[in-house]
């Protein structure tokens, strides 16, 4: 099965898998080959139509804009092969609320969690830029994507 990671940061990615991001992780410099430079909000991806099984986007999803999001699925639908799946993830911004709420939370811990935390310049320029519930996501993709919805 031959699966895309789109935006891993500095995060391993699986034994056989490709990622891209707009940095390179320090593990990319062991194995070049599983790793693209790619700025996926304004770059095509370097890869052909349908040429993965499985297309993950592992909390980076929320860091696009409104517009930019809608070019990043595209895009990712693209190179991933009729049938194949595309997996995102994203921070669950309802359960923050409610950790805040609940009192388990203070501000500044929400306040990480909804927009990162930004301890590092880099990560100030890459912050979150969308909030996401699961009724949300819903809402946002077409209905032929949730056939799997979990």
């Amino acid at each position: 099965m031959k699966k895309l990671e789109v935006g891993v940061g500095n995060m391993r990615v699986r034994k056989g898998s490709i990622a891209v991001d707009v940095y390179m992780p320090k593990w990319a410099v062991e194995v070049p080959e599983r790793f693209r430079l790619c700025n996926v909000e304004k770059d095509e991806l370097p890869f052909g139509d349908g040429e993965f099984d499985e297309v993950v986007l592992k909390h980076v999803f929320e860091h696009f804009g409104a517009v930019d999001r809608r070019r990043v699925i595209e895009k990712c639908l693209r190179v991933l092969r009729p049938g194949g799946f595309l997996r995102i993830a994203v921070p669950n911004t309802e359960r923050y609320i409610e950790r805040y709420c609940d009192g388990l939370w203070r501000m500044e811990e929400l306040s990480a969690m909804i927009f990162g935390a930004q301890t590092e310049e880099w990560q100030s320029a890459n912050a979150h830029k969308v909030c996401y519930s699961q009724d949300s996501l819903k809402r946002f993709f077409p209905k032929i994507l949730l056939r799997n919805w979990r």
